[in-house]
């Protein structure tokens, strides 16, 4: 027969190993845990990238922005003729940290409103082929006077019929 004594430590010894066993983590709920993990890891590396690549299609869109405002006011100031252009390669050197690839395109038409004759509708176009098969893009539009016809009133004349003297009489 048990004694007492014996009887009541086997029942301490029973509930010190349940408490023990339930104390810890299992395997499975280790694995399980460290997958979730993982699983958050890779998502949030996904985040990271996916904003990288947003940051630099957002540089770029910029960069083409600066470059087609660049154009129009060459064309603004007279320095590039009013004539139609098409996908003309940007040289390097003009080109943001000089890469390489960038074009422009250069529409012109004169305007059909009730204005001078020598406004312009322009819209000039950047782009660029960025690898992957995405393409950089901006247009800029605006109506623009002849820079050849800016500065007068009057109507260009094609003879000069007179001598030109100028002076003062007493």
């Amino acid at each position: 027969m048990l004694s007492r004594s014996s009887a009541a430590g086997r029942r301490s010894a029973v509930r010190c190993s349940r408490r023990a066993g339930r104390s810890g983590l299992t395997l499975l709920e280790v694995i399980i845990s460290v997958a979730i993990f993982l699983l958050a890891l890779v998502g949030l590396a996904n985040l990271v990238s996916l904003g990288s690549d947003l940051a630099l299609e957002a540089k770029e869109q910029t960069e083409a922005l600066h470059m087609a405002q660049a154009k129009l006011s060459q064309v603004i100031a007279g320095v590039i003729p009013l004539q139609g252009q098409t996908n003309a390669a940007i040289p390097p050197e003009e080109a943001p940290n000089r890469q390489d690839g960038w074009n422009w395109t250069l529409e012109c038409s004169q305007t059909d409103i009730n204005g001078p004759p020598a406004l312009w509708k322009v819209r000039v176009t950047v782009s660029r082929q960025r690898p992957g098969g995405f393409v950089t893009q901006a247009t800029l539009n605006q109506l623009v006077l002849d820079p050849t016809q800016r500065g007068t009133t009057q109507q260009p004349s094609s003879t000069n019929s007179g001598s030109g003297s100028s002076g003062t009489s007493p």
